[in-house]
């Protein structure tokens, strides 16, 4: 299995790509250029890319080949938008999945928070950040077909920004399929990618193909995890154009000094300015964005860079908000450009921004903390309601006591009581004994129950550890 570590960058709308064809002009940190953008999307009646927004008032809306509106690009999905970065506007928004398969095996290491599926040989990591349509994680198993928009590294994992399942019940042969990713050998018969053997003997027009090649391959599977036999096959470059300006976000495959390699895409870091105080690593896994001016022979020579990291703090809560300042769970939350905002209340706008957020609005965070422990969201969902308020993240600061128990849950103080269920990693209920044993700083926890606002607790009714390893292959 494909154990690189992954980090997220979150953008807005979907994981997008974002492509000028139109000639137009953008001036950023004294560079002009024309050029092209992949990255995250946000917000609707707006279409927010990389922390831009794009009037969308006459934009043409595709998705998988289907002329749709607006309503049908979901945050998560992959998009491609082209139009004027100057303006900003987009005049045409393609959005395509990069898997439509069944899921072959789930993999949990650690915290139930993230999972690896084994989808058509391909590792596809799934985590809080990953907009689960219809289903949950737990809900997950073997029988899904299910429909996934990821970026995609050339070592042969995907990191999932959009998942939905097509069918419950999938029964062999009997859907086209696809998967999108980097061949690993070729012949004149078959070509490899990650585990996955695809037959190339029913399409034509193979013989322009390389090993290394980015490819969206079509076909058929007549038994659960035999060889895919394609009907169609294509390239899938997302290169930056030669002498373009590129705003580019990518899993980076290779570091080799301050040059990255994702896919065929090169990055030279050089005097780029670091956007974020994540103070991750920028490493094989990392999912950056990277602004600036491709030269001739298609290096992008990056001005800024940002990076985010998987999410390790998901508070849920009721808002407090005070001189625009966003509370919850008596954490300070902060946002950036590239933040997405999720609205999911019934009947309520699909255009939604930060500075709507009002006090005892129900909302989830998901986020990290920065080098300066402040905690930055990377996801703002607000609900109806939440029957629980919860904590997921480090734990720190444990006191322990014959009546309660006082901890820190991602920065959450938490307080238990006589009636407090503490739970295993299984969620089996164990004492209160084995727990403070087994507790130590540094542990993930979550801990669900009622917030007090007036004092800044979570009253735990529940609360689990979950640093110990499950794998789960083919529920």
């Amino acid at each position: 299995m494909n154990d690189r570590r992954f980090y997220r960058l979150v953008p807005a709308l979907a994981a997008t790509c974002l492509t000028v064809a139109c000639g137009s002009v953008l001036q950023l940190a004294g560079i002009e250029g024309t050029g092209d953008s992949t990255g995250s999307a946000s917000g609707y009646g707006s279409l927010f890319v990389n922390g831009r927004a794009f009037a969308t008032d006459t934009t043409q809306f595709t998705l998988n080949g289907e002329t749709v509106t607006e309503a049908d690009i979901r945050i998560g999905m992959q998009t491609r938008v082209e139009g004027d970065l100057l303006a900003p506007r987009a005049d045409r928004v393609t959005a395509a999945r990069s898997l439509l398969a069944p899921i072959d095996g789930i993999s949990r290491v650690g915290a139930v928070k993230a999972a690896t599926l084994s989808i058509l040989g391909q590792n596809v990591q799934v985590d809080e950040m990953t907009r689960l349509v219809g289903t949950s994680l737990d809900a997950l198993h073997s029988d899904m077909l299910v429909d996934v928009h990821a970026l995609v590294s050339d070592g042969g994992g995907l990191l999932a920004t959009y998942l939905t399942v097509a069918d419950d019940a999938y029964v062999p042969a009997s859907q086209e399929l696809l998967v999108t990713g980097y061949i690993d050998t070729l012949s004149a018969t078959e070509l490899t990618m990650g585990s996955l053997t695809v037959d190339l003997t029913a399409t034509a027009d193979t013989d322009t193909l390389a090993v290394g090649d980015r490819v969206r391959v079509q076909g058929h599977q007549p038994s659960r995890g035999g060889n895919l036999i394609a009907t169609t096959i294509a390239r899938d470059t997302l290169d930056p154009a030669p002498g373009s300006y590129a705003d580019r976000a990518v899993l980076v495959d290779g570091v080799d000094g301050n040059t990255l390699i994702a896919g065929a895409t090169t990055i030279a870091l050089g005097g780029a300015q670091r956007l974020d105080r994540s103070g991750a690593t920028i490493e094989p896994g990392t999912h950056v964005i990277a602004r600036g001016p491709v030269d001739a022979s298609g290096l992008l020579t990056a001005v800024d860079v940002e990076v985010l990291p998987a999410p390790d703090v998901v508070l849920r809560g009721q808002a407090a908000v005070q001189n625009g300042e966003i509370r919850v769970l008596d954490q300070a939350v902060a946002t950036r450009a590239v933040t997405q905002l999720l609205e999911s209340r019934a009947g309520a706008a699909r255009q939604f921004a930060a500075t709507d957020i009002r006090a005892g609005d129900a909302l989830t965070i998901v986020g990290y903390r920065d080098t300066s422990g402040d905690l930055v969201a990377t996801r703002i969902e607000r609900q109806d309601a939440l029957a629980l308020a919860s904590a997921y993240g480090e734990l720190s600061e444990l006191v322990t006591g014959d009546e309660s128990t006082r901890m820190r849950v991602g920065g959450v103080q938490v307080v238990t009581d006589s009636e407090t269920v503490y739970e295993s990693v299984a969620g089996t209920e164990i004492p209160k004994a084995v727990f403070e044993a087994t507790a130590t700083a540094g542990l993930t926890t979550q801990a669900w129950g009622v917030e007090d606002q007036a004092v800044g607790v979570l009253r735990a009714d529940r609360i689990r550890l979950l640093n110990s390893e499950e794998d789960i292959a083919g529920r």
